[in-house]
């Protein structure tokens, strides 16, 4: 059984990250083209293009960076522990923020202390 090239292999790792950069819009702009058959106004369309256009425009440098960094990192993203490494941790990063945020909004209580009557312990009553 003949494996795959090591090119071939970097452009099944790198296809699906100029895919995420054009897919969603060409999809707004094939469902705009449909809403326009229908005779739907503009404004009552189910996608904002102007708005898939501002994504695209943020979304097209992250992926060509990526496409770069894949492709000039030889041979290492040949290895898929390398690939799913990398991906849990972009995936895993951007949650860190909202675990701390879930972390500082939980309640510790003590039963214990809860049930337990505290007395005042001023100074004033030591003497």
């Amino acid at each position: 059984m003949d494996l795959p090239s090591e090119a071939a292999v970097l452009l099944a790792v790198v296809f699906p990250l100029s895919a995420c950069s054009f897919w969603p819009f060409a999809h707004m702009s094939a469902v705009r083209h449909l809403e326009r058959d229908q005779e739907i106004e503009v404004e009552q369309g189910t996608f904002d293009l102007g708005l898939g256009i501002n994504i695209l425009a943020v979304s097209l440098p992250l992926s060509t960076v990526l496409i770069l960094g894949v492709f000039s990192s030889g041979s290492y993203f040949t290895v898929p522990l390398h690939v799913l490494t990398v991906g849990s941790v972009m995936i895993l990063v951007p949650l860190i923020p909202r675990v701390f945020s879930w972390i500082r909004n939980l309640e510790f209580t003590v039963p214990f202390l809860d049930q337990k009557e505290l007395k005042d312990s001023s100074a004033e009553s030591r003497s």
